[in-house]
């Protein structure tokens, strides 16, 4: 019975040990890649095909490819006046949510310049402060 268990246990602990193993060398096998956790900003991420894609869908005049295209720009690959840009033409297109985020993002600033030019887009969109 001792026997038994001892193999039992013996064997238990060599898998344990093996699967550590591979698990840790798989670990810092990605990491040697340069993959790192998975961060939120990754949900906006393009591949090239579908960014080029998306461009001809929101050149067109679609606007939830504008509304993509602001995301990816002013979150994913951190280029704000191309993000910006996007939420112009969206709420130029009528969408309302890309208005209000985009009068708000320049409310939040206190840059007098992009204030001044909520001021123009309010106008150029008829609404009342």
């Amino acid at each position: 019975m001792k026997s038994k268990f001892c193999r039992l246990f013996g064997n238990l602990s060599l898998f344990a040990l093996l699967y550590l193993t591979i698990g840790c060398s798989e670990y810092n096998s990605q990491n040697e890649k340069g993959d790192n956790a998975p961060s939120p900003s990754n949900a906006y991420a393009l591949t090239q095909q579908q960014l080029n894609a998306t461009l001809e869908m929101a050149k067109s005049g679609n606007v939830s490819a504008m509304n993509r295209l602001s995301f990816y720009y002013m979150i994913y690959s951190e280029e704000e006046d191309k993000g910006l840009y996007w939420l112009e033409r969206a709420g130029d297109a009528g969408d309302q949510d890309a208005r209000a985020y985009l009068l708000g993002y320049y409310a939040e600033r206190k840059d007098p310049e992009r204030q001044k030019y909520s001021e123009i887009l309010r106008q150029r969109w008829n609404l009342k402060k």
